[in-house]
């Protein structure tokens, strides 16, 4: 090929550039290169917030979870619960008047959903959003 460079110039035309650190910066485009990156980075973000904070969400009842739940909710609920259970403390001491007492409340108010030893199949979880764990069945953590 006569007349053709490294830089793929021929017969000229320019097909291409040669693209290296020293280059672009003597040409001062490695700032606009950069800021061009984190702009982007920052539009995208800003995108997604947006998407979910104008309720582009679909939050209907009758669906399965979407991506967002499953892989972004629950996972930073889990660790933000992590984080924070060692610093909780139980005001109350562990006697057998407060496990009984603490084991009527969770019978009125509880095991209508979330099932108990005696019923551990309740017919209401599947009827919330999303869906009540059975606590005598569904090991917390892998509900996802």
């Amino acid at each position: 090929m006569t007349g053709c460079n490294s830089r793929f110039e021929c017969g000229g035309f320019a097909f291409g550039m040669e693209l290296d650190a020293g280059s672009l910066e003597e040409r001062g485009l490695m700032p606009k290169f950069v800021f061009g990156f984190i702009a982007g980075l920052v539009v995208a973000l800003l995108g997604i917030f947006l998407w979910v904070r104008l309720g582009f969400v679909n939050p209907r009842a009758d669906v399965p979870e979407n991506v967002l739940e499953k892989y972004v909710a629950m996972p930073s609920l889990d660790a933000a619960v992590d984080r924070r259970a060692p610093e909780v403390r139980n005001p109350l001491q562990v006697t057998d008047a407060n496990l009984i007492a603490g084991m009527k409340i969770y019978e009125t108010n509880c095991a209508s959903c979330h099932g108990d030893t005696r019923r551990p199949d309740s017919m209401l979880p599947d009827a919330l959003y999303s869906r009540a764990p059975l606590f005598v069945k569904d090991a917390l953590d892998t509900m996802m």
